[in-house]
């Protein structure tokens, strides 16, 4: 009886042995694909001035007198964003006019505008025209920094009240305020001398805060 079972185990042994080596090897594992990172943006480039000038700024504006019969001393709220651009030493500048009082804000307003400015010899000279839907004002700012305020001049090419061209001081600060813009040494006498009256350029030289 051994005898005869002994063949037979070992052709099954060989049956088994023989679809063991007939099977195909599973297919190996994908290799995951390389996972590419995108390239950062390069920083805007680096321009100190610029740099410094970048944020938020609220604006307090003052009617020079002389500047437009009953306006004398009115003051106009706005309030700046500025944006570093791709272009060196350029920036965005995003406006709101708040509005506008004696004093203190009592009117409010929305008028908005955008532009793009660089600095001119020292100065950062801000032509943008504000307003809502198709009522739009002209107006300029020539802006200096110093001891982490803004200071400066205005001027109103048109307006909607049909009068003279308006014109004055500006002062900006990084927090909310209403003070009234600080008198600086010679204002008046530099606004008289700027060819601010019905101009919209104003000289460089005799212009200067402080100066």
């Amino acid at each position: 009886m051994r005898t005869l079972l002994l063949p037979l185990v070992l052709s099954l042994s060989f049956a088994v042995a023989c679809k063991k080596k007939v099977e195909p090897e599973p297919p190996p594992e994908p290799e995951p694909e390389p996972v590419v990172e995108a390239e950062p943006e390069p920083p805007p480039p680096s321009c100190p001035a610029r740099d410094a000038l970048v944020g938020t700024w609220y604006l307090v504006t003052q009617v020079s007198p002389g500047a437009a019969r009953g306006m004398d001393g009115i003051n106009g709220f706005y309030t700046l964003e500025i944006r570093p651009r791709d272009v060196p030493c350029e920036a965005q500048v995003e406006i709101l006019k708040r509005g506008y009082g004696r004093g203190s804000l009592s009117t409010q307003q929305s008028l908005k505008g955008r532009t793009n400015i660089r600095q001119e010899n020292n100065w950062w000279q801000v032509p943008i025209a504000v307003g809502a839907g198709g009522d739009r004002t002209d107006m300029t700012f020539w802006l200096r920094q110093g001891s982490g305020r803004l200071q400066g001049y205005w001027y109103y090419a048109n307006n909607s009240w049909g009068q003279a061209p308006l014109y004055g001081i500006v002062e900006g600060r990084r927090d909310l305020f209403e003070d009234r813009p600080a008198e600086l040494p010679g204002m008046q006498r530099q606004l008289d001398s700027c060819e601010l009256k019905g101009q919209p350029q104003v000289s460089y030289d005799d212009c200067k805060p402080g100066g």
